[in-house]
């Protein structure tokens, strides 16, 4: 019994540890930079939320190209045809 105990403890430790947030920086809510180009993401903040809408729809490669080089992955990122809304990152700006 306290086998079992130990394991389902165990169990619950590991997996709400892989479960947290890595990055728990508070993001400003109350501002959104609009890059329509690539280029326009290195004007916006780091740790803020960036709209990426490119002019044309139809190209998703801009859109996970963006989001590879621009994007912080460890946070939730919002994707569709359309663009993508993420917090920015510059770890892999340089890349462009």
């Amino acid at each position: 019994m306290k086998f079992n105990y130990l394991v389902i403890t165990t169990s619950i430790i590991l997996t709400t540890a892989a479960c947290s947030p890595v990055n728990l920086t508070e993001v400003n809510q109350s501002n959104l930079c609009h890059a329509s180009k690539p280029e326009d993401a290195h004007d916006c903040p780091e740790n803020e939320l960036v709209l990426y809408g490119p002019p044309s729809w139809g190209n998703e490669q801009a859109m996970v190209a963006f989001t590879a080089l621009f994007c912080d992955i460890n946070r939730p990122i919002y994707f569709n045809i359309g663009g993508v809304l993420c917090i920015k990152t510059n770890a892999r700006a340089h890349l462009w």
